[in-house]
């Protein structure tokens, strides 16, 4: 049941979070290099890149590292029963202070080395790729296919060598504990059930599962897979580095103007149960200027233009439906968003689940 846990807390929403987390304890004899030092070391070097003071998110990110994993999902189980019914509280009340904030989704890390094919070859093979699973039989299905493809999306934007997968069929990983809670996906380097389970990888659990066994392919991969989840993380919580950050002050930012990552994102237009109809886009200003906000495809048609018109110094905000200029609902996709004022442009991305 041990584990332990660190959290960048959101400027914007602090009571709101997203959670990467792996597993600490490996079995079969070997160093666990792989299953599991291969995601413990990726949710280290996320937490890493979210530590310095000059990084802000508009939502809290939270790294937990868990034990007992191989022996039952032990931890994971514990932190959902202890823990899902403090999402949201403010505690003491009036103080912003959250200690659970409310689970946004959960991404996993697991074995994010090794595709060398099945039956495996010698050396990493030419169509190697990520595998980011959800379940499929859950109540957040939907949620989880939106953060399985928001994660498809970012990784052909951040990831240098490898394409990932999006596949329905996650297994035996910590995620799994809370696909009835929150949007959940594991990322690894086969499909647990369909390629791990059938010996994609012979060192998993045993004692050649060390890191002398593994190649620089293969530890490219495991980093497409880092540049993958930060990526995303990032442009999910709205982080961005301030240049001159300031201890204590309500808003830095290294501009005149500045854009947040909307929220939510990704959103549904159709489901009114979810309360996700709309999105909410926030902008901030140093002075008074013109400013405009647009939405376009991802063939960079516009499809909605939010504001147009002189607005005063401050924190603002516009929201979209997810209509367009017609009033018709636009398709399921990404989008993005464009803000402009004076001679500033900054453009961010959304995605869309109807």
């Amino acid at each position: 049941r041990n584990l332990q846990f660190v959290t960048n807390t959101g400027k914007t929403y602090p009571d709101r979070m997203y959670i990467i987390t792996a597993h600490l304890d490996g079995r079969g004899g070997g160093g666990a290099a792989n299953d599991n030092g291969s995601g413990s070391s990726l949710v280290l070097e996320s937490a890493r890149i979210f530590a310095p003071s000059n990084v802000e998110t508009d939502i809290s990110v939270r790294f937990i590292w868990w034990t007992n994993e191989e022996t039952g999902l032990n931890g994971s189980k514990a932190y959902v029963s202890d823990r899902a019914a403090m999402q949201g509280i403010e505690d003491p009340p009036g103080s912003g202070l959250y200690p659970e904030p409310s689970w946004l989704g959960l991404i996993n890390p697991d074995m994010i080395l090794f595709d060398h094919g099945v039956p495996p070859q010698p050396d990493q093979i030419p169509g190697a790729d990520m595998d980011v699973d959800y379940q499929i039989n859950s109540t957040f299905v939907q949620e989880s296919r939106a953060l399985a493809l928001a994660l498809q999306a970012g990784s052909s934007y951040y990831s240098t060598d490898y394409p990932a997968e999006v596949r329905s069929n996650m297994s035996n990983t910590d995620s799994y504990s809370f696909i009835n809670f929150t949007a959940s996906v594991s990322l690894r380097e086969n499909n647990r059930l369909n390629e791990i389970g059938s010996g994609s990888d012979p060192q998993w659990h045993q004692t050649t599962d060390v890191y002398a066994t593994y190649s620089e392919a293969d530890f490219r991969l495991g980093f497409n897979i880092l540049q993958m989840a930060v990526g995303t993380v990032a442009e999910l919580a709205g982080a961005k580095v301030t240049s001159t950050p300031v201890p204590g002050s309500a808003e830095n930012f290294p501009s005149e103007f500045y854009l947040k990552q909307n929220y939510p994102n990704p959103f549904s237009t159709k489901s009114a149960a979810k309360g996700n109809l709309s999105t909410e886009i926030v902008f901030l200003l140093n002075k008074t200027t013109n400013v405009r906000i647009f939405i376009y495809d991802i063939r960079g048609k516009v499809v909605k233009i939010l504001i147009d018109q002189k607005v005063i110094p401050g924190r603002h905000f516009v929201t979209w439906t997810g209509q367009n200029e017609s009033g018709s609902y636009v398709p399921s996709g990404l989008y993005f968003y464009k803000f402009q004022a004076e001679k500033f442009t900054q453009t961010r991305k959304m995605l869309i689940i109807r």
